[in-house]
């Protein structure tokens, strides 16, 4: 899959081919604070997620891509008859302004920004053991996962406990995605996973995409998209972690419109 950026398309007279220039995608956030916050919280008295055998409970697990404010009656029915809820990041104060019960709120960001997604009235909460500490501080028994990275395996790796690590760390959708497997859900429903913005750079909360995100447009399937090099590669990702968990027997449904969605469907 190429999703080629569209924005520049300049090339040398005499070159016979485009310049590809590589770009690699670090984290936002200063190591050493998800360091601090993974030896603040390791220590804690808390449940580590750990496998769940499989059941027929299904689970919806929201973003914040804009579609998702197109949704939420479909999702509070889907509630209605016992479907649960996992929210990751600022969808929890969305879902709860619009009357529907977050059964999991996930976060997986080191930064302290997540205090200002954070609800008081969710059900349960799975913080990544690199969240900030006062998260855990504010949640009534919550439940701790980590992160498949490797210095998290190698500070974790000769501890006698019952837990698994959680891949899909592009970003806490993805690794919702695998969470919602080890809790032995096999039927997933996607919601505001859309991986692009609308009009001048807006997803569902309303916030604008800053420009240290480094916007960029794409075409896909005769569509324009405004999306930012790590959505991008949240699209890669979705694709390679979607046909890992159709081998292992979940179905996957995507809902909303936006760039993964119009990739997904594409390939199905």
């Amino acid at each position: 899959m190429e999703l080629n950026d569209t924005v520049f398309k300049y090339r040398n007279i005499q070159a016979s081919n485009d310049l590809i220039i590589p770009i690699i995608l670090n984290s936002s956030v200063r190591h050493d604070i998800a360091f601090d916050n993974f030896d603040a919280n390791i220590s804690r008295d808390v449940e580590w997620l750990s496998e769940t055998p499989v059941h027929e409970k299904e689970v919806i697990i929201c973003g914040t891509g804009s579609s998702l404010n197109d949704c939420y009656a479909e999702i509070k029915q889907k509630q209605t008859i016992g479907t649960i809820v996992f929210s990751c990041n600022a969808s929890a104060k969305l879902l709860r302004s619009n009357n529907i019960e977050v059964d999991y709120q996930i976060g997986l960001d080191p930064s302290e920004a997540m205090l200002d997604y954070f609800i008081d009235d969710a059900k349960n909460y799975l913080w990544a053991s690199v969240v900030s500490p006062k998260l855990f501080e504010m949640s009534v028994n919550p439940v701790l996962w980590h992160p498949y990275l490797d210095w998290v395996i190698e500070k974790t790796e000769e501890i006698k406990k019952d837990f698994v690590y959680i891949g899909g760390g592009i970003s806490v959708v993805m690794s919702a995605l695998c969470i919602a497997y080890t809790m032995g859900y096999r039927k997933i429903h996607l919601y505001g996973a859309d991986s692009s913005y609308v009009g001048n750079g807006y997803n569902a909360t309303g916030g604008e995409v800053p420009e240290s995100n480094l916007p960029v447009i794409v075409e896909n399937n005769g569509k324009s998209y405004l999306t930012t090099y790590p959505m991008k590669e949240q699209v890669r990702v979705f694709l390679m972690i979607e046909k890992e968990l159709k081998k292992q027997g979940c179905n996957i449904q995507v809902y909303g419109e936006g760039l993964l969605q119009d990739v997904f469907k594409q390939k199905a």
